[in-house]
């Protein structure tokens, strides 16, 4: 499960993009501290430097959601809430490495073409 969160610059609460940056990075790093997280990343936008991107890769969604009642994790709420009002879940459907091609199975019931009908 792949998790993106898109921040715009100003955020009630920072004064500047670089405390942001270090509420970011507790937030990983707490993220980390978490049973089933993978990876992450904080990124920023190269067309548009004031967005901050927050990126993690989890083994399910469970996993992400147990992570997210962390009493240190809601902490950091201010910044988590500051995210953009969009998707920002995803199940990961491909992935491609050096060495090969990994398909999955979607855990969701219906396609979106289905949902749209």
């Amino acid at each position: 499960m792949l998790v993106v969160t898109r921040h715009r610059m100003p955020i009630v609460g920072y004064p500047t993009f670089d405390h942001a940056l270090v509420d970011a990075r507790e937030v990983l790093a707490l993220f980390a501290a978490s049973p089933g997280f993978i990876r992450g990343w904080v990124a920023r936008a190269v067309d548009e430097a004031s967005v901050l991107v927050l990126a993690h890769e989890w083994t399910d969604v469970g996993s992400y959601r147990r992570a997210l009642g962390n009493y240190e994790i809601k902490l950091r709420a201010v910044f988590l809430q500051s995210a953009e009002d969009e998707a920002s879940a995803f199940e990961v459907l491909t992935s491609r490495s050096a060495v090969g091609v990994t398909d999955f199975v979607s855990m969701i019931a219906q396609s979106p073409d289905e949902l749209m009908n």
